[in-house]
């Protein structure tokens, strides 16, 4: 599942639609996904610091 998230993470209109579809989901699940984007976040910053605080921010519109 970990590696679909690099993907996701890695091309600008899947991620926009990714958050949008993660704001739908219930919450358990929710955050079962934040925690994992933000182990992405914490191994590599500098690639995927932006991506996944994008994809972060959409989840809470």
């Amino acid at each position: 599942m970990e590696i679909l998230h690099y993907r996701i993470l890695n091309n600008d209109q899947v991620r926009s639609i990714y958050g949008n579809i993660l704001s739908k989901v219930d919450i358990k699940t929710k955050e079962t996904i934040i925690n994992l984007l933000n182990d992405i976040k914490k191994e590599d910053p500098n690639i995927f610091g932006n991506s996944v605080d994008e994809v972060l921010k959409e989840i809470w519109l």
